[in-house]
This record gives C-alpha cells, sequence and structure tokens, in this order.
C-alpha cells in the first residue's frame, strides 16, 4: 500500500489545531485520514504527543458540547454502554471531581421536566431498593445536614400535588392503616416519637432545625421587658434552651430561676397555664403566664410583672 503523504502546510495546520487541544481522530476527520497519520505528521514536527488522559481546552470541550446538542444514542448504543460500564467503581478522586463540577448548577424546568418523564414507568430492582434503604453512617447523615442547609427545594417552590396525586396518597394510607401491621408499625412509631420528645438534645435539634423566629408580639414584648429591666431577660423560644422536654420563651439571664411564658389568645385559648408551670417547676424555675390580651393594659401588666421579676428580692430582704 502506498504510503500517503500529506502536504507540509496542511501538517503545519495539523500542527497548530494539535496545539490548540484538538486530538488526532478529531484533526483527522477534518483531512479525511487516520488518526495514526496525524501522529506522524505531529512527530514528524517534533511535537511531543500528549499522554492518555490530558484534560481538554475550554475550546474544544466547547465544541464536543455543541456537537451532543440533539443527539441522540440508539437503543443498541445505551445497552452496549450500559453493560460496558457494570462492575465498574468509580474512585473516590473522580467522584469528588463529579460533585465539583455539579456545585451550584440548577436544572432548567425543561430538564427537571425531562428527568421526570423518563422515570415514569420504570422500577428499581430490588438490589436498588437495598441500597437505597440502606443505613447511612453518623458522619454521611452530617455530610447530607450541611450541604442543605439555607437551600431551599426548588424543585417544588410553588407547586401543588394534583389531585390524582394526592388521592393516590390518601388511597395508600388508607391500605396501610386497615392492615393490623401497619397499625401496629403506626402505634410503636408514635411510642417512638414521644419518647424521642423527652430528650432535650432531640427537642433542641428540631427546634432549631425549623428556623423559627419571634413572631411581632413576642419582639414587642421582649422590648417591654427590657425597658424595664435592662440585661435581665432573654428571648430562647427559638431552641436555645431545652427544660424538661419542653421551650420556655424568655428566661431570665441575671441570676434567677425564673420563665415567662407569652400565651396567644388562639393558639393556647384551650391550655391551662398551671400545666406549663409544673413542667418547669421540678427543675427550681418559677414561672410567669402572661396572655397575649393583657398586653394591651400596660399599668395591670407592669403590675404584674413587677410583682413577679421582684418577689425573690422581697423576700431576700426579708
Amino acid at each position: 500500500m502506498d504510503r500517503i503523504v500529506i502536504l507540509d502546510e496542511i501538517a503545519k495546520r495539523m500542527v497548530s489545531l494539535y496545539k490548540e487541544g484538538y486530538g488526532c481522530p478529531s484533526i483527522g476527520s477534518r483531512f479525511q485520514v487516520s488518526g495514526n497519520i496525524v501522529k506522524r505528521e505531529l512527530v514528524r514536527k517534533g511535537i511531543v504527543l500528549r499522554k492518555k488522559g490530558h484534560p481538554h481546552t475550554d475550546i474544544v470541550r466547547k465544541v464536543l458540547a455543541d456537537r451532543q446538542i440533539g443527539f441522540k444514542y440508539s437503543d443498541e448504543s445505551r445497552k452496549k454502554m450500559s453493560f460496558s460500564h457494570k462492575g465498574k467503581v468509580i474512585s473516590k478522586e473522580q467522584k469528588e471531581k463529579i460533585a465539583l463540577s455539579l456545585l451550584g448548577k440548577l436544572k432548567t424546568k425543561e430538564a427537571i421536566e425531562k428527568t421526570r418523564l423518563s422515570h415514569i414507568g420504570s422500577k428499581w430492582s430490588e438490589e436498588t431498593r437495598k441500597k437505597i434503604n440502606r443505613n447511612k453512617s453518623d458522619d454521611h447523615k452530617r455530610k447530607i445536614s450541611e450541604s442543605l442547609k439555607g437551600r431551599s427545594n426548588i424543585a417544588l417552590k410553588g407547586r401543588s400535588q394534583s389531585g390524582k396525586v394526592k388521592k393516590e396518597k390518601s388511597e395508600r394510607m388508607k391500605l396501610f392503616f386497615s392492615t393490623k401491621e401497619g397499625r401496629k408499625k403506626a402505634a410503636n412509631f408514635s411510642i417512638l416519637v414521644k419518647k424521642l420528645w423527652l430528650q432535650d438534645d432531640y427537642v433542641k435539634k428540631q427546634i432549631l432545625s425549623r428556623n423559627i423566629f419571634p413572631n411581632k408580639t413576642e419582639i414587642s414584648f421582649l422590648s417591654i421587658l427590657n425597658d424595664l429591666y435592662p440585661s435581665e431577660w432573654k428571648y430562647v423560644g427559638d431552641g436555645q434552651v431545652i427544660i424538661n422536654g419542653k421551650c420556655p420563651d424568655y428566661i431570665n439571664i441575671n441570676g434567677q430561676k425564673k420563665i415567662i411564658e407569652l400565651f396567644g389568645d388562639y393558639w393556647h385559648k384551650d391550655q391551662n397555664p398551671e400545666d406549663r408551670k409544673a413542667i418547669f417547676a421540678p427543675f427550681g424555675y418559677s414561672t410567669l403566664v402572661i396572655w397575649e390580651s393583657e398586653l394591651k393594659d400596660k399599668r395591670n401588666l407592669f403590675q404584674k410583672l413587677n410583682n413577679f421579676v421582684r418577689e425573690e428580692i422581697r423576700h431576700e430582704k426579708n
């Protein structure tokens, strides 16, 4: 077979494209020759060939990306690629590279919808289900928690479930509770949750995770406390302090074991203030309950607060 002769002008153009980051096969396709012939000409021109795995330049990346637009693999090609990837384990370094490349990127609505449609009708194998449901390590849970802090679910923002989805969920729940096993599981879960809510650390974690902030009434009442008793009271209703599994609204930070609870006329209308006092009493705390409606009568409010706050001081003097 005759040796293919490449003109010097074309060889120089090949060198220029190679330096820009194009690969030998890509250059060869431009001049209708094989990649090996391109390699031969590059070596003849004194070019040191790149090693396998060398990263593409930004120009080449853009060219490759443009080629993929609108391109679809055939079903046969998909099967071949899937088969070739089976059993392969991605290294930790490769996983980190993939994660960094996707960091901060948000899918478009079209991409989200396309992904959703592609999953319709597909079912996970038992092996995949086991992988999904396996217990995560504490370190894994911590990483997931930190990665999600301060983020909102953009995919679900502003969206409401369709009537069909709601109906399907309702039917599943009815079916679950209709069986003896389902009712037993629900009862056991309820007992577990109640036990958890008796643990101060668990309650604190739950409240802090909900990013609770004082409402207008609570802010207004705190300003009253600060005006009457500067640097003596602190708002802790956001989960900063948990006592006997409950989170008080205001706590004294001036040496007295005293708590003030602010009850809303609507939200606490069926609650007995004495029950709230009994929760903190075993730990040595005196509790005063102020109703929202009492804030309107400033004179009686100030008198009630003063009697409670200065009560211990009077006893000490006597």
